[in-house]
């Protein structure tokens, strides 16, 4: 799991660089994307970059920005976790998954 707070360097970088540090490869990013205002075209980037890097499971929160986090719920489907304040993550799969 890779967990950013807010990814003013790029999301994207964040998450490459965690990759290219990782022994094993976590398949879930959760944390602030910064991506508030972000055009469709820019939100667009970065799923595709995601799904290329192999993520399937991500929980954008804080700065993330609505438009990208409904977006992105639409393109990761199930893979889409809300998150927020209290929220729980497990990459353990859960009963009944």
């Amino acid at each position: 799991m890779v967990i950013s707070g807010c990814g003013h360097r790029g999301i994207v970088e964040i998450v490459r660089a965690a990759k290219g540090h990782a022994r094993v490869w976590a398949d879930t990013v959760v944390g602030g994307f910064h991506m508030a205002g972000a055009s469709r075209r820019d939100i667009g980037s970065v799923i595709a970059a995601f799904k290329e890097m192999g993520v399937s499971r991500i929980a954008p929160a804080r700065c993330s920005g609505d438009e990208s986090r409904r977006t992105m719920e639409q393109a990761f489907g199930e893979g889409y976790l809300p998150a927020g304040a209290g929220a729980r993550f497990s990459s353990e799969p859960q009963a009944g998954s």
